[in-house]
């Protein structure tokens, strides 16, 4: 029988309540380890469902394959327990070591993102629409604090939520498990306002059979060194530290909605481009944003490409802001985790480094400054991906009217005498322009393709068709009014990209 004096439920019930974490006819599924924490959680959320007459909770476990036979046994543990008050139990194993090594990830940090994906696919097989777990108090203040010591923005300080979709967790390999993110159950943390000792205590009034986990007593690990060297030091100054933590991340909490409100509506206008691997940002539209929303932005995208900012720090972030202030273009920076910053003409992009040399399947491409010289009539190789440019010298009644009128994608007819006796394929430059055909006047390049809705990481890859001083022809998109072939032309060169066989 609950202890009359001393019961966790209705405290438990009233945070539930205040955060609506649970409503009729929500399906849960629990996390449990063994542990005191998840297993009060699961006879509370039992108890819980009980008086407002939801379904009976499923049980959820991941053995990560770091500890042999003790974590088998644990799962042994939960399985039979389960079994016990009559609940339905997911049980699995993954080697967390080898998904660490795999994905370059710490244990901890792939040992959290297995256990998550393992929650969302466990709770898409059960028809769960909540996922609880067992975090407390302590647990929270150990996370504000260890955010502070690595050095964070406000979202390191608030601390965890009480309730957030899975989707928006850090797991930047969701996509290997084909987890779809509007299909994302919500976390919940029913316990977060409940102490460490408050939940052993509870569990040795009821009788609750526990495990405990000898890794939790070892300091190899950041958090468990906290836990058990630096907080019990602070303790000394302030008895009530944990709680002054806590109060600390509610505060900030409501600070940080208030922020990442006001980027949301601004996000879409700050973008220019977006990819997986990739994201450009208008940099006038930037620049005019406060600091605080500058530095928030930039951990969006940092998290967006990169799954989490736990290694970005204030130094990182300043470098950052300093570089897409200073305008120059080229300018760079690097960010932890192989992330790029690079400034173009009125954009900047953040990027994986790697991603620099991905290009547009099936088109021709040169990299910057690269020039690339004409043999006409013949066959000229580009120095990437295996293609050609086909030169080829006709006689003008060769040639249908119909084909003269425009280039047609990577095929194109030009007037001959347009073209000096120095011809080549290079990229763009700052301040080129051209005379597109039709036009009576000048256009710049960057412009043009800006108005042909070119993505801006291809815009300095397309190869320009040069005479001279002359841009004769955007290759792929636009023939310039220089080169069109008119009555008085004699003798047309027929320009055609292929792959080499």
């Amino acid at each position: 029988m609950p202890n009359k004096v001393f019961d966790l439920l209705p405290g438990f019930s009233r945070f539930i309540q205040e955060h609506q974490l649970l409503a009729a006819g929500d399906q849960l599924l629990v996390g449990v380890s063994g542990g005191p924490d998840s297993i009060c959680l699961l006879h509370l959320l039992s108890r819980y469902g009980q008086a407002y007459d939801l379904p009976a909770p499923v049980v959820a476990h991941l053995d990560h394959q770091l500890r042999g036979e003790v974590a088998r046994a644990d799962a042994a543990f939960v399985q039979s327990l389960a079994q016990a008050w009559g609940l339905r139990a997911i049980v699995e194993s993954q080697d967390v070591a080898q998904l660490a090594l795999e994905q370059q990830l710490s244990i901890e940090a792939a040992g959290r993102q297995a256990r998550y994906l393992f929650f969302w696919r466990a709770a898409r097989s059960v028809g769960a629409n909540k996922v609880a777990v067992g975090h407390q108090a302590d647990d929270q203040a150990e996370t504000v604090l260890m955010h502070f010591l690595r050095g964070t923005g406000l979202k390191g300080l608030r601390g965890m939520l009480p309730s957030l979709s899975l989707a928006d967790l850090p797991l930047p390999f969701a996509q290997t498990v084909e987890l779809r993110p509007d299909s994302a159950p919500r976390l919940i943390r029913p316990m977060l306002e409940l102490t460490r000792q408050e939940i052993k205590r509870y569990c040795q009034i009821h009788r609750l059979p526990t495990r405990q986990d000898a890794t939790n007593q070892q300091t190899d690990y950041f958090r468990n060194r906290l836990r058990h060297e630096v907080l019990p030091f602070l303790r000394n100054y302030n008895p009530n530290l944990d709680q002054a933590l806590s109060r600390t991340a509610k505060l900030i909490a409501a600070e940080v909605e208030v922020v990442e409100q006001q980027l949301d509506r601004l996000w879409s206008g700050l973008l220019w481009a977006e990819s997986p691997q990739r994201l450009e940002f208008h940099r006038s539209t930037w620049l005019a944003l406060p600091l605080a929303l500058k530095r928030a932005a930039l951990r969006r995208a940092v998290e967006r490409l990169q799954g989490d900012t736990l290694d970005l720090g204030f130094e990182h972030i300043e470098a950052a802001l300093e570089v897409i202030a200073g305008g120059q273009v080229r300018a760079r920076v690097t960010l932890p985790g192989g992330l790029l910053i690079q400034l173009a003409y009125d954009t900047f992009s953040l990027e994986q480094a790697h991603a620099q040399r991905v290009q547009p399947p099936e088109t021709p491409w040169l990299d910057e400054r690269e020039r690339v010289p004409l043999t006409i009539p013949g066959q000229t190789i580009l120095p990437h991906d295996g293609w050609q440019l086909v030169a080829e010298l006709l006689p003008r009644e060769r040639v249908p009217n119909r084909s003269l009128t425009q280039a047609q994608g990577w095929e194109a007819y030009l007037d001959a005498a347009s073209l000096g006796p120095e011809s080549y394929l290079r990229p763009r430059q700052t301040g080129d322009r051209f005379q597109p055909f039709g036009m009576s006047g000048l256009k710049k390049v960057k412009a043009f393709m800006i108005d042909q809705k070119i993505p801006a990481a291809q815009r300095n890859r397309i190869p320009l068709l040069v005479s001279g001083p002359q841009i004769l022809w955007v290759c792929g998109y636009r023939l310039a009014e220089p080169a069109r072939v008119g009555p008085e032309s004699r003798q047309i060169v027929h320009f055609k990209f292929s792959k080499v066989r």
